[in-house]
């Protein structure tokens, strides 16, 4: 994603610079880590320095809150929900909506994602060496399909992919590119099948262990698989193109998938996930009204400022990252490449009492993935289909079949 070259002190208004990034965050971002601009009447602080990042996401005193501008528009998308919740409510809210999600429930839930990976790698080894992977397809199955069965089914329900479910994810890809409202709506109609299936076999004697209300349900249905499977294909071309670090991953898992699942016995595949997600978070900014003022190097943040996270500019900051545009999972191997100040300029999932709580089931969920998908398949690049990446308020993979998947004698 190139970002504008030259003086953007007047941009046009708050929507422009959140909806198009590209033609409005300043170059200079990336070697600065704070640029001051205005659009109307409001003053525009863009921020990548890590420092200044973590002290408005922690919004310790509630003096960095998210902007009324954000609730707007995640209003606009899915409706009133739980995720709007303001602080002195959202810790509780927090809990309600984590509770399926803990990093001990998410490593408990390795055998049902399994399943889900398991019918895929099948269904791949059908295609034959010389055809390309319908990826963008196929990852948005698989996403669903394993977040379905993790948190959803009943045991006798995961052992197998759900109808609606299939159909779902099927409809949301072939209508590809999708406006959000479309996709929310078909997510909306799974939500309210799920809400009932689980009012009728409780018969009302207790609350189900995931969101209560169909439009917060729907908004997990949609982070909780989206942003997954655009992780998915990204890392999957980008390790097309390294067929050693396939090779460092498939012996890691040749090595464990007889023991328990653990994310630390797989530092290449995680390091190979971290680089990917370095690269492309899936969200690229967050938005916070500034209530104090905070001084961030030589700028001031006035009060009454918004100020936009730009966690892709922090995560390929020029200061911060050696060839910060460059594929280089092995940084994250190098105890001299996981610096203090590196590890605060990665947070693909934000931080503090807004964080993502699906992390720690994303993690686990994509590590899985790859170490299983390096195990049966050599993963090579499409030459006809490289990725190319669109960026809103989120950064997606442009590219229908990237990747061939050839089955391994």
């Amino acid at each position: 994603m190139a970002l504008k070259e030259g003086d953007v002190a007047a941009l046009p208004s708050l929507g422009k610079v959140l909806r198009d990034p590209s033609s409005c965050w300043p170059a200079r971002l990336l070697d600065t880590g704070i640029e001051l601009a205005s659009a109307g009447r409001r003053t525009i602080a863009f921020v990548a320095e890590p420092g200044a990042v973590s002290t408005i996401l922690l919004n310790r005193n509630d003096a960095f809150p998210r902007a009324r501008m954000q609730d707007r528009i995640i209003g606009a998308g899915y409706g009133e929900n739980l995720i709007q919740a303001q602080q002195e409510d959202w810790r509780r809210t927090r809990r309600e909506v984590a509770q399926p999600i803990t990093p001990e429930r998410a490593l408990s839930l390795v055998p049902r994602i399994e399943l889900a990976a398991s019918d895929m790698l099948a269904e791949w080894e059908g295609y034959g060496a010389d055809a390309p992977i319908p990826l963008q397809r196929d990852a948005r199955r698989l996403t669903l399909d394993a977040l379905f069965r993790a948190l959803f089914a009943e045991e006798d329900e995961a052992r197998q992919r759900d109808s609606q479910v299939e159909e779902t994810a099927r409809t949301i890809a072939t209508r590809h590119p999708i406006e959000l409202k479309e996709e929310l709506a078909l997510l909306a109609e799974l939500a309210g099948r799920l809400i009932r299936d689980w009012e009728r076999k409780s018969e009302g004697r207790e609350a189900p262990p995931f969101p209560q209300d169909r439009n917060t349900l729907t908004l997990f249905l949609h982070a909780g698989h989206d942003n997954a499977s655009a992780a998915l294909v990204w890392m999957l071309w980008l390790v097309a193109h390294r067929p050693d670090l396939q090779q460092q991953v498939r012996e890691e898992w040749q090595a464990y998938r007889q023991r328990r699942f653990s994310l630390r016995n797989f530092p290449v595949a995680q390091a190979i996930l971290r680089e990917t997600l370095r690269l492309y978070p899936p969200i690229i900014q967050l938005i916070r009204d500034v209530r104090d003022g905070l001084e961030v190097g030589d700028q001031t943040i006035p009060p009454g400022a918004i100020a936009v996270l730009s966690l892709y500019a922090m995560q390929r900051h020029r200061a911060i990252w050696d060839r910060p545009d460059a594929f280089v999972p092995e940084r994250f191997l190098d105890p001299a490449g996981t610096a203090r100040e590196q590890r605060a300029a990665w947070l693909p999932f934000g931080t503090g009492p807004r964080g993502c709580i699906g992390s720690s089931l994303a993690q686990v969920e994509l590590v899985l993935f790859l170490a299983r998908i390096c195990d049966r398949f050599e993963i090579a690049p499409n030459p006809d289909c490289p990725l190319r990446a669109q960026a809103e308020w989120t950064i997606r993979p442009v590219g229908d079949a990237p990747v061939f998947l050839r089955p391994r004698s």
